[in-house]
């Protein structure tokens, strides 16, 4: 049985609200990068966090929106902020907030196929160095790659690591 649907979502971008726009979003893969090891005395490999993969995430619009078009190539420093906003309802009826927040650049911005007829489009690629994800209020994902922070319901996995680096 389905435990939970997301009725409805929105998506703000450098502040600016895309409800109404936005047909698609892929917030960022959550992914660790593993190494294999094995060394004398070992029966099998094991695999080793080496930290995680890159966060990217993409956006579908219906339009060649300008307010997202002056936005790519910014320098860097000069970071987007992303939100998405989402209503998850349970199987009991409840809705839940679910709200992802991202700091990055816009990478890529994909003009679909000129047809004649039909609604422009265009896909939005970013590459993030801050992430969250929140459910109800409640922090799930905390990841910010520059401060050596990934917080994973609530038990951040690099504080010893920060620590003993001087940080």
């Amino acid at each position: 049985m389905i435990t939970e649907i997301r009725k409805n979502m929105n998506l703000f971008v450098d502040g600016i609200g895309f409800a109404g726009k936005v047909e698609e979003i892929n917030p960022p893969k959550l992914a660790v990068k593993m190494e294999e090891f094995r060394a004398g005395g070992m029966d099998a490999p094991v695999e080793i966090d080496m930290g995680m993969e890159k966060l990217e995430m993409d956006f579908t619009i219906p339009s060649m929106d300008r307010a997202l078009m002056v936005l790519f190539g910014l320098a860097p420093g000069s970071e987007v902020g992303v939100v998405i906003k989402g209503a998850i309802e349970d199987n009991s009826g409840t809705i839940l907030a679910e709200e992802h927040v991202g700091t990055g650049r816009i990478k890529t911005i994909e003009p679909g196929s000129m047809k004649a007829g039909e609604k422009p489009s265009i896909k939005i690629s970013m590459a993030l160095k801050f992430y969250g994800l929140s459910i109800d209020g409640v922090e799930l994902v905390y990841v910010d790659v520059e401060n050596m922070v990934r917080r994973i319901g609530g038990n951040d996995r690099l504080e010893e690591i920060r620590s003993a680096i001087g940080l």
